[in-house]
């Protein structure tokens, strides 16, 4: 039998209405999600090319084509990247939804479920974080949490194994941010585990007073998770599209 033919180039319309389902809706002040198209809504796209911000080595990537999401385009020159028929972007809608947060993709990659928003004070717009709960069945233990976490994000900058490191968690607090009000929260909410990008003075001295385990990711490790993310939600759901993530 002769090969399957292989299926053609997504549309720029079709990759800007992925990228509008993963990010959820606009941001009051975030940048635009189309920050600048080359050409028409119906031009094929070849590749998505995902980095956090515009780099001048990242013109040697450039192929006409191209699409490009950058998490941070403010640094973008007119003129690049060279050919591309269309560069995405979105900075704070991605950081609340796609990196350690109120993140419904995160929680569901790390099989939580449920999920209660935390706000950092009343009216914000958008909730920092969230305290969902672990799978159904026996709970994973901090210290296996914190493991996993490492593989997930690729590393760690900071932890706190808590007064019991081996006690099961329940309930994991998702982060955006750390102060000693959020842990204190967190805790009054059943969180067993706060996951966070950066470990904050005031929100270590907290933990540390309530026995609480915390695992800091990294901010840009929680970022890139966010690219990977879109990557594979891409390859997955436009299959004539190859997507590539640039490293920082």
């Amino acid at each position: 039998m002769p090969p399957e033919p292989e299926p053609p180039p997504p549309t720029v319309a079709a990759v800007h209405a992925l990228l509008a389902r993963e990010l959820g809706p606009p941001v009051d002040g975030d940048v635009r999600l189309t920050w600048r198209r080359s050409g028409p809504a119906g031009a094929p796209v070849q590749r998505l090319v995902l980095a956090l911000e515009w780099r001048p080595e990242h013109a040697a990537l450039a192929r006409p084509g191209d699409a490009w999401f950058l998490h941070r385009p403010w640094r973008l020159p007119p003129d690049q990247p060279g050919g591309a028929v269309g560069v995405f972007s979105s900075h704070a809608a991605f950081d609340s939804r796609l990196s350690v947060g109120p993140s419904v993709a995160l929680a569901s990659r790390l099989g939580l479920t449920g999920g209660e928003s935390v706000f950092r004070r009343p009216g914000d717009p958008l909730p920092i974080g969230v305290v969902a709960d672990d799978a159904p069945g026996a709970p994973r233990g901090a210290a296996e949490w914190r493991a996993l976490l490492r593989a997930e994000f690729g590393g760690a900058d900071e932890e706190l194994p808590g007064d019991e490191p081996d006690a099961p968690v329940c309930r994991v607090a998702l982060m955006g941010a750390m102060d000693g009000t959020l842990v204190q929260e967190c805790v009054r909410r059943g969180a067993g585990l706060y996951v966070t990008g950066a470990m904050r003075v005031p929100g270590r001295d907290a933990a540390r007073s309530l026995g609480l385990p915390v695992i800091a990711v990294g901010h840009s490790r929680s970022e890139m998770w966010g690219l990977r993310h879109l990557s594979r939600v891409a390859a997955g759901r436009l299959p004539g599209l190859k997507a590539v993530v640039v490293l920082p």
